[in-house]
C-alpha cells in the first residue's frame, strides 16, 4: 500500500495477522444460520482436494482429484448432488498427463447445460463436459493447439470456449467446440504499425446479452498507452472496435469490465491510475457507442466515504495528517491499493461497481551462505480487508457509496495457476429492482439488500457455526461459504473430528445454510 502524488512512503503494512476461529461457536448477539440439511462426503480412496461448483436449484458439482497419477494418468472424480444433498451421480475421468505434456492449468465453467473442466497443455488439451442434471453420460475430448503461445485468457459463449493466446508475433482467439474438440483460430488485427509484444490484454470477457466477446487491450506508445476494445462474433467475425483510450492523460487503465445494457451501448468500468503499475488509485466509468468515449468519470478511493476504516488505527491516523496537511498546502493526495472489480450490474437509472479490496502479504527469510547473511521477501499470499460499492447515475456521476468490512486470505499456493484475482462477495440480481451482496466476516454471515437508487433496505446478520457428529469433538477445519439459491447458502470444508475412543478422522462435509428465516 503506498500514498503517492506529491508525497512518496511506503506504508509498513506486512503484519502479523491473527484471525478468530470461524468454525469455534461463542455467545453471540446474532442468531446462527438454520441448518437445513447436513452430509459428509468422505474422499474416495486415493483422492483428496474435494472442491463445490454450485448449479442454483440444480443442485451442487463435488469434484475431486486423485492423489497420484497412475502411468502418468490422473482420474478426477465428478459428483452431482441435488439440493438435498443427495448425490444422484458420478463419474470418474482421465487425464494423460504425459500426453498433455507439462505445465498444464485448469479452467472450469458452468454452462447452461454442462459443467466443464479444461486442462490446457502447452501443446495439447483435454475438456471434461458433465450433465448438471446427472441424467446424460459426460463428454470428453482431447486436442491440439494449431498455434504456439501463451494462453492469457479463458472465457465461455453459447457452446464455445474461447481462449486468447499471445506469442511474440501475434494476439490470436481459438473457439473451441466442446462436443467435438474442433478448434478455429482467429487472428487478432492490431491496428497497423502494433507490434504484440508492445500490447497487453487488460480483459476479455463474453457479452452473453448480445452474442459477442470483448477483448481490451493497453498498447504501448512513446505517447501516453492507448485502450483498445475490439469485440467479435461466436464464430470469430469482428463487429466493431472502440478506440477507449481515456482523455485524461493522468489516467492509465488497471483493470476493466464490460456490459453492454443497450443497443450500441457499452459500459467500461474498473480501476485506474497516474501512471502504469499494478495498484489503483480509483475507480472509473465510461460509456461508449460504436466509435468512442462519450465521457470518462473517475472517484479516488480517498474520496469514497470510510475507504480507509478497515486499516490499522495507526496507519488511519497516518493517512489523515498526511491528507490534511496536502489540503493545506493546496495539493491533491491519492491512496495506491489492489481491488479486484465485479462485472457491473445495470439497473433504469444507472450502474453498480462492487470491488473487493486487499493488499499482499510477505514474510522475511534469512539465510547464511559462506559466511554472508542474506533476507529475501517471500509471498503468502493476499489479505482481504473490505469491499467497495459504489452507485453511478446515467452520466457516470457518483451519487452513492458505501464500504463494507471483509476478513479472507488466500494462500500463495491457492492462488497457483490462475490470472485472476479470486472474487468471494456474492451478487444476487434474480429479485426486480434490488441487489443483495453477501459475505463473511470472522464468522459472520452478513447478507446486505439494497434498491436501485441505492438505499439499503435491510440487513440480516448471522453466526455460521459449524456441526459434527454428537459423540465427536471438531479439531480443526477449513471452510468456504457461498450464496446457493433464493436464501440459501452453502457451507463446506474439511473437518478433523476426534472421538470419545480418541480416535481421529478427516471428512470432507457439506452444509445447506438457510439466513434470515
Amino acid at each position: 500500500m503506498r500514498i503517492l502524488k506529491n508525497c512518496y512512503f511506503v506504508l509498513g503494512l506486512f503484519m502479523l495477522l491473527t484471525f478468530s476461529n470461524p468454525l469455534t461457536a461463542q455467545t453471540s448477539k446474532y442468531p446462527a444460520a438454520t441448518s437445513r440439511a447436513r452430509k459428509e462426503f468422505p474422499d474416495e480412496e486415493g483422492f483428496s482436494n474435494s472442491r463445490i461448483q454450485q448449479m442454483g436449484k440444480d443442485g451442487l458439482l463435488l469434484t475431486a482429484q486423485s492423489i497420484k497419477a497412475e502411468k502418468g494418468i490422473s482420474s478426477y472424480r465428478y459428483s452431482i448432488i441435488n439440493s438435498n444433498l443427495q448425490e444422484i451421480q458420478h463419474n470418474i475421468l482421465g487425464v494423460d498427463r504425459v500426453r498433455i505434456g507439462s505445465g498444464m492449468i485448469t479452467k472450469s465453467f458452468l454452462g447452461p447445460t454442462h459443467f466443464h473442466q479444461l486442462f490446457l497443455g502447452k501443446k495439447k488439451f483435454v475438456i471434461h463436459s458433465i450433465s448438471r442434471s446427472g441424467l446424460e453420460k459426460p463428454i470428453e475430448v482431447e486436442g491440439e493447439f494449431p498455434i504456439n503461445g501463451r494462453i492469457e485468457f479463458v472465457t465461455v459463449l453459447q457452446e464455445k470456449f474461447i481462449i486468447t493466446m499471445k506469442s511474440k508475433s501475434a494476439i490470436s482467439l481459438l473457439f473451441f467446440d466442446w462436443k467435438t474438440g474442433d478448434v478455429v483460430l482467429t487472428p487478432v488485427e492490431l491496428p497497423k504499425g502494433v507490434k504484440a509484444k508492445k500490447v497487453t490484454i487488460l480483459s476479455f470477457q463474453e457479452l452473453s446479452n448480445i452474442n459477442e466477446i470483448a477483448t481490451v487491450l493497453r498498447i504501448k506508445g512513446k505517447s501516453p498507452s492507448r485502450n483498445l476494445c475490439m469485440m467479435h462474433s461466436a464464430n470469430g467475425d469482428l463487429i466493431r472496435s472502440i478506440d477507449i483510450s481515456p482523455k485524461q492523460e493522468d489516467v492509465t487503465i488497471i483493470e476493466c469490465r464490460i456490459s453492454s445494457p443497450a443497443q450500441n451501448k457499452f459500459i467500461f468500468a474498473g480501476t485506474y491510475n497516474n501512471r502504469l503499475q499494478k495498484m489503483a488509485e480509483g475507480v472509473f466509468i465510461a460509456e461508449s457507442d460504436n466509435t468512442g468515449l462519450k465521457y470518462l468519470t473517475t472517484t479516488t478511493f480517498l474520496e469514497l466515504k470510510n475507504f480507509t476504516d478497515y486499516m490499522p488505527e495507526r496507519t488511519q491516523n497516518y493517512i489523515n495528517k498526511r491528507v490534511e496537511r496536502a489540503e493545506n498546502a493546496g495539493r491533491k493526495m491519492t491512496l495506491d491499493y489492489y481491488v479486484t472489480i465485479h462485472p457491473l450490474v445495470s439497473t433504469a437509472d444507472g450502474y453498480f461497481l462492487v470491488g473487493e479490496a486487499y493488499y499482499s502479504v510477505y514474510h522475511t527469510e534469512t539465510s547464511v551462505v559462506n559466511g554472508k547473511t542474506t533476507r529475501s521477501q517471500v509471498f503468502d499470499g493476499i489479505q482481504y480487508t473490505h469491499a467497495v460499492l459504489v452507485k453511478f447515475d446515467l452520466n457516470g456521476k457518483r451519487i452513492m457509496d458505501q464500504c463494507l468490512p471483509m476478513k479472507k486470505f488466500v494462500s500463495a499456493g491457492q492462488l497457483l495457476g490462475t490470472r485472476d484475482v479470486p472474487r468471494f462477495i456474492t451478487l444476487n440480481v434474480s429479485v426486480p429492482y434490488q441487489i443483495a451482496m453477501s459475505f463473511v466476516v470472522d464468522k459472520y454471515l452478513i447478507y446486505k439488500v439494497f434498491n436501485h437508487s441505492g438505499t439499503e433496505i435491510s440487513r440480516n446478520q448471522c453466526e455460521v457455526v459449524a456441526k459434527g457428529n454428537e459423540n465427536e469433538v471438531i479439531q480443526g477445519a477449513s471452510s468456504s461459504l457461498q450464496h446457493w439459491y433464493d436464501s440459501y447458502f452453502v457451507f463446506y470444508g474439511y473437518q478433523t473430528m476426534k472421538n470419545s475412543d480418541g480416535k481421529k478422522r478427516v471428512s470432507f462435509y457439506i452444509d445447506k445454510l438457510e439466513i434470515g428465516n
